[in-house]
C-alpha cells in the first residue's frame, strides 16, 4: 500500500480512507498516520507513530483540529487479519473495521458461501472484537438483503449496501421488465398502446 495515496485523496477533499486487505500492524499505523496526522509526513511522522516523539503544542491541537473529521477504515478480508485483529485494534485512531465478505470467504476456503457457519463465526468474531474496542464494524455487500440483516443482528453498525451501478441496473431491469410484461417488445403492445421498442 502507498500511504501517500491516502494523503493525496484527503488533500483532494475526501474525509476518509478505506484501505484494503489490512493484515499487519505497521500498515495500520501508516494508514492512521496518513489520515489522522496530516499534513505531517516523512521521518518525523515515523517517529511520532513509533512513540519516539510526542507532538507539543500548538502543533498537537492543530493536527487534531485539521483531521477531526477524517475517518480511518481498515478492511478485514483474510484469516491472517482475523488472527492479527487484537493487535490491529490496539493501533490508535482506527475508526472502523470494514469486512470484505468476498475476499474473506476465499481466505476461509468457502468461496461465496456466506451462509456457512465458518463464515458466520468469522463475522461474529470480527464484529464482537471491533465493537468491544469501541470502533464501528461493517461490510460492503451487494448480493442479498438476508445476509445484510443477519450481520446487523450480529452487531454490525456500518453498512455499505450495493453500489450505484447495481442499484441503477436493478431498477432498470425491474422497470423495463414491467414495461415488457405490459406492452410486449413491439412498438404497439396489446390493444394498440405505445410500448418500448426493443429495449
Amino acid at each position: 500500500l502507498d500511504f501517500y495515496l491516502a494523503c493525496m485523496v484527503l488533500d483532494g477533499g475526501a474525509q476518509g480512507v478505506v484501505a484494503p486487505y489490512m493484515e499487519r500492524v505497521a500498515q495500520a499505523k501508516e494508514l492512521c498516520g496518513a489520515t489522522k496526522f496530516r499534513p505531517l509526513k516523512g521521518v518525523r511522522l515515523d517517529r511520532v507513530l513509533s512513540g519516539e516523539e510526542a507532538l507539543g503544542e500548538p502543533l498537537q491541537s492543530y493536527i487534531g483540529k485539521f483531521n477531526e473529521n477524517n475517518l480511518c477504515l481498515i478492511n478485514i478480508e483474510s484469516v491472517e487479519a482475523i488472527e492479527s485483529l487484537d493487535k490491529l485494534l490496539a493501533v490508535p485512531d482506527i475508526d472502523c473495521l470494514l469486512v470484505g465478505p468476498h475476499d474473506l470467504s476465499i481466505s476461509l476456503d468457502i468461496p461465496e458461501d456466506y451462509r456457512n457457519p465458518k463464515f458466520t463465526e468469522a463475522m461474529k468474531s470480527i464484529i464482537d472484537k471491533g465493537r468491544a474496542a469501541g470502533v464501528g464494524v461493517g461490510f460492503h455487500y451487494s448480493f442479498g438483503i438476508e445476509e445484510v440483516m443477519d450481520w446487523i443482528r450480529l452487531g454490525a453498525n456500518f453498512i455499505v449496501y450495493s453500489t450505484d451501478f447495481f442499484l441503477v441496473r436493478d431498477a432498470l431491469v425491474r422497470d423495463v421488465g414491467q414495461l415488457r410484461e405490459t406492452f410486449g417488445d413491439s412498438i404497439h403492445g396489446k390493444g394498440g398502446e405505445v410500448g418500448p421498442a426493443a429495449i
